[in-house]
């Protein structure tokens, strides 16, 4: 604080009268503003130090902001005039790098069967590798052909804190891989590939797609399955162990962290291109697992093994298989006795429960079957899956399952 000269008034004038203050209070860092207030007595200048206060606008996120790019705010798509992040999908990536934006009009990709290995992360930064894959089930009439739109990929590390609510997003990779150079396309193999050496979008160096046929779990006329990898390399991936720190119980009240994944067909831009994203690991199933090699160069996340009749892993397909295993046993138990068995799941004759390997607060996967002269309908829940699924004998398929 600095104290003014005194004032100019002469000792022995009617102190009471009305002075003047010079306050000096923060525009931006480096500059001040003077106001002149009336205080009784003599004049004090009070010089507070500009770093105190937060500015919006000044280029560094301050308390109480969410972002602050300084004479870009507005026009970067990250971030608004007032520090709010501009995140069309409040998914906490700002819209300038998010490869993922919203649903598309086709509706949703579900990106199951996820792999990812980063190497190079305990040498020099700007060598790290990355290789990502797994499965992408979309709308039939949602397929856009790659070789001519290109594909979409992000990833990012996300740690959040019960202590600071606000995600700290960094994104690592957000590329649109265009159609067009580099790809190559067998279509009636359903076989899509895409090379580049030099990695130019965002140092991917390899796309593959390749068609499922026919499907793993449900064949259906309106849904399509591929199986792709994407590879890349000389990257700056700055993740420790604790961006990828397991949550313990859905509510803990500790600091946790993830890596993002995002994966999709066409450019970022597109509101009709299939997309979806995945964080890993993901909740506290031990099975959806992140870990580092001994010496921290080495990376890899996954999800569950595969398990089952179906050989898979996402909670959704496992469930899904499950209960067409139940529906085929009793099937096959009407057409060998005349009637539908009616009892536990456990006990229907032909039909082996899986174990799919994890629990969710000590509750596992879970079968009903309800049985009348005519139809049955058997209901199964899984931890990890929202809701329900059913399957009701007498609709046809693919109507006969349902998951809400």
């Amino acid at each position: 604080m600095t104290l003014a000269r005194p004032s100019p008034h002469a000792a022995g004038e009617d102190d009471t009268r009305v002075r003047e203050v010079a306050l000096a209070l923060p525009l931006h860092r480096g500059m001040a503003m003077r106001m002149r207030m009336p205080v009784l007595g003599a004049v004090f200048a009070i010089m507070l130090p500009a770093a105190c206060y937060g500015v919006c606008g000044d280029g560094v996120v301050d308390q109480g902001e969410w972002c602050d790019d300084g004479g870009n705010n507005d026009y970067d798509l990250c971030c608004t005039s007032s520090c709010t992040p501009i995140d069309g999908d409040g998914d906490g990536i700002c819209d300038a790098v998010d490869t993922c934006a919203w649903f598309p009009t086709s509706g949703p990709a579900r990106l199951t069967e996820i792999g990812l290995r980063i190497s190079g992360l305990a040498t020099p930064i700007g060598d790290e590798r990355f290789r990502f894959t797994g499965r992408i089930r979309i709308r039939d009439d949602g397929f856009i052909d790659p070789a001519v739109v290109g594909v979409r990929f992000g990833m990012f590390s996300w740690a959040t804190s019960s202590s600071d609510p606000k995600a700290g997003t960094a994104p690592l990779v957000a590329a649109h891989v265009p159609g067009g150079r580099g790809w190559r396309s067998r279509p009636d193999r359903g076989l899509w590939m895409f090379r580049d050496s030099r990695g130019r979008n965002g140092g991917i160096t390899r796309v593959t797609l390749k068609r499922f046929d026919p499907d793993p779990i449900i064949e259906s006329p309106s849904q399509v399955t591929f199986a792709f990898e994407v590879v890349g390399r000389r990257g700056r991936y700055t993740i420790t162990p604790e961006m990828v720190k397991q949550a313990k119980d859905p509510l803990q009240q500790e600091p946790y962290g993830q890596v993002w994944m995002e994966f999709g067909l066409g450019d970022p831009l597109d509101a009709v291109a299939p997309c979806n994203q995945r964080l890993l690991p993901w909740g506290n199933a031990p099975n959806y697992s992140c870990a580092f090699s001994t010496n921290g160069n080495v990376l890899v996340c996954s999800d569950p093994p595969p398990v089952g009749p179906c050989h898979v892993g996402d909670p959704l397909d496992l469930t899904v298989c499950e209960l067409l295993a139940v529906a085929h046993a009793e099937d096959a138990y009407r057409a060998a006795n005349g009637t539908y068995f009616d009892g536990p799941c456990a006990e229907l004759p032909g039909y082996t429960p899986t174990d799919p390997g994890y629990t969710f607060l000590d509750y596992g996967m879970t079968c009903s079957l309800y049985v009348t002269a005519n139809e049955f309908r058997v209901s199964i829940t899984n931890p990890f899956v929202y809701g329900a699924c059913d399957y009701v004998s007498s609709q046809p398929a693919p109507y006969d399952v349902t998951c809400w």
